[in-house]
């Protein structure tokens, strides 16, 4: 990463040493989160995880969480990737999309959990990213304001599925008859 105007791909990334740092690859460019998320965003990720996980496991999907997504245009092609995500929670439900490094391909539900020093990242930049590579289902999680804003991906371009503000059931679009409680995602913030 000695150039600032390079553009890079999966194979390089995967070269890199992180030191504990959070980097993603957008369109060839490294991207630093500026400030590692507090407390409060790993209890939100830790609750949902606890809460899908055993679902994810029976319907033999795997869920990821804090793993790598490398989005690619063409099955076959991710050693060109020039795009690389860490999505706080995604479910890919073909397992043959995800191996030892991550998830190849776009997943078919992504939740990013806002945390400063990356919520316009994920509002903008991978809202777009995801959008345009096909990601079914998108969730923001926002714990200072206890909302859950869902995007469904139809003909293409993402519509508002629902915000969840208060206690109710969540349905899960991608994933038929899965629903997750607003209340147990919210435990203990």
């Amino acid at each position: 990463m000695s150039s600032p105007t390079a553009t890079y791909s999966y194979s390089d990334f995967r070269e890199w040493a992180f030191d504990g740092d959070f980097i993603e690859l957008i369109e060839g460019r490294p991207w630093h989160r500026r400030m590692a998320p507090g407390p409060v965003h790993q209890v939100v990720v830790d609750n949902l995880q606890a809460l899908l996980q055993p679902g994810a496991a029976r319907a033999h999907s795997p869920l990821l969480t804090g793993g790598l997504v490398w989005l690619t245009a063409a099955p076959g092609t991710d050693a060109a990737a020039d795009t690389v995500v860490r999505p706080d929670l995604c479910l890919a439900r073909d397992p043959a999309q995800v191996d030892g490094h991550g998830c190849i391909g776009a997943p078919d539900w992504v939740i990013e959990v806002l945390a400063a020093g990356s919520t316009a990242h994920d509002l903008k930049t991978k809202f777009d990213l995801y959008q345009r590579y096909g990601v079914a289902e998108y969730w923001l999680v926002t714990p200072e304001l206890r909302c859950i804003i869902a995007y469904v991906l139809r003909a293409g371009q993402y519509q508002l599925q629902g915000e969840y503000a208060g206690p109710s059931a969540v349905p899960v679009q991608t994933w038929p008859g899965v629903a997750v409680s607003w209340a147990d995602v919210f435990t203990g913030v």
